[in-house]
């Protein structure tokens, strides 16, 4: 190598092997990451400059029944914790939102089953940013031809008029639609209805029954 001793070449070319091999990993990792930043901005375009014309807000008790929506066993993204599993009224206080949904582009293809919300104040630094307080939906109807039926997940296209069931971080009023990082649309919420009592028993020492209701 240019008059230099052979063992020089022993230790540059391992040195330019290792130098060239972490410059084509960061850049096949800047390049993973750009792709899945896209991916994450591109996976709500669906619904970007949607409009939402809220017809009513209601809170309700937290649902008996697992979400219709839950992925099945044998599924890629089945989680036994969760999915099947009912919605716990100490995780979120619960909602029902009738609105009318309206793309900004008629011909979009979108699924309304995958509308959640996220607090209306949240605005990220980073627009691929997810809020950590997002509400999930649990169940959604659609109004068609004058009747409610449930919703199916799917896409469809154009305005829906959508009755849906979201489980609300505690202690949000206010929340705008979320598909992923899409964001649009603001609700007003209205107080969440009460956390049921836990029964009292006999007082200690008395021997007498509660009189509440619920103790019969």
């Amino acid at each position: 190598m240019l008059g230099l001793p052979w063992w020089v070449g022993l230790v540059v070319v391992p040195v330019v092997l290792f130098v060239g091999w972490k410059v084509f990993a960061w850049y096949v990792r800047l390049l993973f990451d750009q792709i899945v930043h896209d991916a994450v901005l591109g996976a709500g375009s669906a619904l970007a400059g949607a409009t939402a014309v809220v017809h009513s807000v209601v809170a309700v008790a937290a649902p008996k029944e697992p979400s219709p929506y839950d992925a099945v066993e044998g599924d890629e993204d089945y989680c036994e914790e969760i999915d099947g599993t009912p919605w716990e009224a100490d995780e979120a206080d619960f909602y029902v939102i009738d609105a009318t949904i309206t793309p900004a582009d008629p011909t979009v293809l979108w699924d309304p089953t995958g509308l959640g919300v996220t607090p209306a104040d949240f605005s990220p630094d980073d627009p691929a940013e997810c809020s950590e307080h997002t509400g999930a939906m649990h169940s959604a109807e659609r109004f068609v031809n004058g009747n409610w039926k449930s919703a199916r997940e799917g896409n469809l296209t154009g305005p829906q008029r959508l009755r849906m069931l979201f489980g609300v971080p505690k202690g949000v009023r206010a929340v705008k639609f979320a598909v992923v990082v899409t964001y649009f649309g603001r609700v007003e919420l209205p107080p969440p209805l009460p956390a049921t009592p836990a029964p009292v028993g006999p007082r200690r020492g008395t021997g007498k029954k509660s009189s509440l209701p619920w103790n019969g």
